[in-house]
């Protein structure tokens, strides 16, 4: 699937995502500038990934009142994200093995 890269010149960050709906929303939000698509992805299935495929994570912070992603093949580095204050969203994307 297109994953949309957009850049919200509110804070400088780039929004990346699979889901056609965020792309929308984050389109429509003060600032953005959709840079298109950035790459394909395969997505998760019921919160897993098809065989040959790693889980990429997808965690979120809020600082000052913007939300920032990151989206991190590891497990240990996904954990010290978390110990930072970043929150778990899930599997993002899925990766090739």
């Amino acid at each position: 699937v297109p994953v949309c890269r957009i850049l919200n010149t509110n804070g400088g960050r780039h929004l990346y995502s699979p889901i056609a709906s965020e792309c929308a929303a984050w389109r429509a939000e003060a600032g953005a500038i959709d840079e298109g698509v950035a790459f394909f992805a395969v997505t998760p299935t019921a919160g897993a990934c098809p065989a040959g495929t790693k889980p990429v994570d997808r965690l979120r912070i809020t600082t000052g009142g913007l939300v920032y992603e990151r989206y991190v093949g590891s497990a240990s580095q996904s954990a010290a994200l978390v110990t930072k204050g970043w929150s778990k969203v899930g599997i993002g994307l899925c990766a090739a093995a």
